[in-house]
């Protein structure tokens, strides 16, 4: 499910493939975006409901996702805005297809 907060489009993000009951929005954001059969571990910082994710590649490393974690909608969506410009990530993530994500984590 998304929404839209001032143009921008939120994923809302209630259940993955996981039968764990996560009690903290970064063991939550840790499980989702991480891949653990492919060595591929997320990087999370922060803490809070809201996410923005950029998927990065450095050197011959696999993509992997980076996550920050915000308690305020707006901190987020100005994050969100500035990964939006191509110099943000110092060309990190335009090698793994320049993607960024603004997402609301629901605990379960």
């Amino acid at each position: 499910m998304t929404a839209k907060v001032s143009g921008l489009r939120v994923a809302r993000y209630r259940e993955h493939n996981c039968s764990t009951k996560h009690r903290t929005y970064a063991a939550m954001a840790m499980c989702v975006w991480s891949r653990a059969g492919w060595g591929r571990q997320a990087v999370v910082k922060g803490d809070g409901p809201y996410a923005v994710v950029h998927w990065l590649k450095v050197g011959r490393s696999p993509v992997y996702a980076q996550v920050e974690l915000f308690d305020d909608l707006e901190e987020a969506v100005d994050l969100y805005e500035k990964a939006s410009d191509p110099t943000y990530c110092g060309g990190s993530c335009r090698k793994a297809g320049s993607r960024h994500r603004l997402v609301e984590l629901v605990l379960p």
